[in-house]
């Protein structure tokens, strides 16, 4: 195992039974079993491996369906993942620092990558959707992804449920492009 696989599964373990604002580095090199010198040969601080670790623990599989236009495959991923890795995304979700980093990766990343998508579907379905039509659909899409966490973690909401829903959702989007698409946004 690397040094940075072996950073992750000793913070996922930490993360699962103490409180994110109490974990230190000396903390997870040592429950990595590395030095402190491998910590950050691989990351300047705290913040930056949280960012890693979210990133290569879930949120680059789920963009990777993304871009490839599965939208309902990457939904399920990060529910399985929120459902199985319960008390990790708490921790996560409940301090602002690791919420932020959350938050920029879905908003920043993620929501990019539907944009692309979605001005593939214009390219594909001859469609001509206003700039900001892209922009709230795109959001609107990233803020369903968002949610999903907190209504498992905090509402105790089931992923079945959750994907069920989503699945109706995305399935309708290329029926939905075409209906926009013949709106006259200018009346």
């Amino acid at each position: 195992m690397n040094g940075k696989a072996a950073l992750y599964l000793g913070f996922n373990k930490i993360m699962k039974e103490k409180d994110f604002s109490l974990i230190s580095i000396s903390e997870i090199v040592k429950e990595a079993g590395i030095n402190r010198n491998t910590f950050y040969y691989h990351f300047k601080d705290i913040n930056e491996f949280v960012k890693a670790f979210l990133e290569d623990e879930i949120m680059n599989t789920v963009r990777e369906k993304i871009k490839k236009n599965q939208f309902n495959e990457g939904f399920l991923l990060l529910v399985d993942y929120s459902e199985t890795h319960k008390e990790l995304m708490r921790n996560i979700l409940d301090h602002p620092e690791t919420m932020d980093i959350l938050v920029k990766i879905l908003h920043n990343d993620i929501r990019m990558d539907v944009v692309k998508v979605l001005n593939d579907y214009q390219s594909f379905l001859h469609l001509n959707l206003p700039e900001k039509f892209i922009t709230f659909f795109s959001h609107n899409i990233v803020e369903e992804y968002m949610a999903a966490p907190k209504e498992i973690v905090y509402d105790g909401v089931e992923g079945k449920l959750l994907k069920k829903v989503f699945y109706l959702y995305a399935d309708a989007i290329p029926d939905k492009l075409l209906k926009v698409s013949s709106i006259d946004f200018n009346n």
